[in-house]
């Protein structure tokens, strides 16, 4: 290498004859030419620290290596309804309750009046939504006795002060009847007896026929007191027959047995309509469910489904 030297001659004021001499400096005397090399070895990344695979560093775990594969049927047993408990079904929690058994499906509860004995004291009086002036009606109800054979029995009176306005009975030999203000007509039927029974008596005043229903079927249809009319303002009572306007009860021609769902209208329901009546309708004279009761005597209220 070649060298180079600047001579610099300084003359001061305050030096005399003083001459000053510097050596040249050059960049390699003043520190050493630090090359990367020179002032740490390159690192390479083989040289600092070993090169880490995932081999080198840890085993590669493996779920199998780890822990086992755990299986629903390795940590637990598989638990089915019948292992934790037994599997319970409506019958033995609580009974299954059908419509059946609590209130039947479809059908209607209804009073019912229940006639225990024979008496001259006890009957029902029923309070109408309006006058019995009558050119025609149809009166249903549900009807059962065991006075069979017996005894003559009313199963309907309505009177006014002077007439039996619409009676309905039970004839000693077992025929079925109704009157009105006079002499009656009798229906050859079958018998009511223990077993509750439907019976509809209609009756038209334009022509005079009158026909009865029993549980649907109709009976022959015989013309009776054409051009009458059913007087208002009198009294309906279920049980007994008065000879006067609420008295004279004859205890011999009491009613004994259940009766209920009596209803009354002023016209003659179709044969279709009282054929298809084997749940309560409502009459517009007398509806049962609305209507007014007042018992007397010994009478027993009940409720009943139909």
């Amino acid at each position: 290498m070649r060298l180079c030297f600047i001579l610099f001659i300084t003359i001061s004021a305050g030096f005399s004859g003083t001459l000053a001499i510097t050596s040249p400096v050059f960049p390699s005397d003043s520190a050493p030419t630090v090359f990367p090399s020179d002032s740490a070895p390159t690192v390479f990344p083989s040289d600092s620290a070993p090169t880490v695979f995932p081999s080198d560093s840890a085993p590669t775990v493996f779920p199998s290596d780890s822990a086992p594969t755990v299986f629903p049927s390795d940590s637990a047993p598989t638990v089915f309804p019948s292992d934790s408990a037994p599997t319970v079904f409506p019958s033995d929690s609580a009974p299954t309750v059908f419509p059946s058994d609590s209130a039947p499906t479809g059908t209607l509860a209804i009073r019912s009046l229940v006639f225990p004995s024979e008496t001259s004291t006890s009957y029902v009086e029923m309070i109408p939504q309006k006058p019995l002036s009558l050119k025609a009606f149809t009166l249903c109800m549900r009807v059962a006795t065991e006075l069979s054979g017996r005894r003559e029995i009313i199963l309907f009176a309505y009177r006014t002060r002077d007439y039996d306005e619409l009676n309905v009975w039970r004839e000693l030999d077992g025929r079925l009847s109704f009157y009105l203000s006079g002499d009656g007509v009798f229906f050859q039927v079958p018998g009511l007896g223990a077993l509750q029974t439907h019976l509809c008596v209609t009756w038209d005043s334009s022509s005079g026929a009158a026909a009865l229903f029993i549980d649907g079927r109709k009976s022959l249809t015989k013309i009776y007191r054409k051009g009458h009319t059913i007087r208002g303002g009198g009294r309906v009572l279920l049980g007994q027959d008065p000879d006067y306007y609420l008295g004279g009860f004859d205890v011999n021609q009491s009613f004994v047995g259940e009766i209920s769902d009596v209803n009354l209208w002023d016209y003659v329901l179709s044969d279709t309509v009282v054929q298809d009546m084997m749940t309560a309708k409502r009459g517009n004279v007398l509806d049962w469910e609305t209507v007014e009761l007042r018992p007397n005597g010994e009478v027993v209220e009940i409720n009943v489904n139909l």
